[in-house]
């Protein structure tokens, strides 16, 4: 359902999608897994659902070396406005396999597409998937805004984290201007 219904808003140009043809993007990427990456989410998910036992242990699971757990956590929160995860629930079971499968998928289409760079509105939620795998294989990764852009890397995997060069920058500065600075 979801491919036809995108199908249909691509080739009918709703305004969602003019943006991305002022990139020149000739589409868009729809999540779908085939049989080989459905077999890699349930092995997964077998092998990871009982090793959850704590909500740290969520937020540290990792999927390929790589940590997704604070993402499906911050994701569960948000998706559902809750202010709390139940790990032994049904409910957050379900979540967990949904974001397994975005990670399944997104980590087959970069491997299989030749991604040469890969750019996010957001590095957190799922929104993040492609980024943090993509930072694992030394991918060019960006975050932008309509105000910023930011270079994530493994050291830096979420944006607007400047502040932490905050000593080093302002030891560049002449005296005069960290004195002006301060006052």
């Amino acid at each position: 359902y979801l491919k036809l219904l995108w199908y249909f808003r691509s080739k009918f140009s709703f305004k969602t999608l003019n943006l991305f043809n002022s990139f020149g993007s000739t589409g868009l990427v729809i999540p779908s897994l085939n049989n080989f990456m459905k077999a890699e989410v349930d092995e997964i998910f077998n092998k990871k659902v009982n090793l959850i036992k704590t909500k740290d242990d969520l937020e540290n699971l990792d999927i390929y070396g790589i940590i997704f757990g604070d993402l499906i956590y911050d994701y569960y929160l948000n998706y559902y406005k809750d202010s709390e995860i139940e790990i032994f629930s049904e409910k957050f079971k379900v979540h967990l396999k949904y974001c397994i499968e975005q990670i399944v998928f997104w980590k087959n289409f970069i491997k299989d597409n030749n991604v040469k760079a890969i750019n996010v509105s957001h590095t957190v939620y799922t929104n993040a998937i492609p980024v943090r795998i993509a930072i694992e294989q030394e991918i060019s990764s960006f975050q932008t805004t309509a105000k910023d852009i930011y270079r994530l890397s493994k050291e830096r995997k979420f944006a607007y984290t400047d502040f932490k060069d905050f000593h080093k920058n302002f030891a560049m500065l002449n005296d005069s201007i960290k004195k002006n600075g301060i006052i």
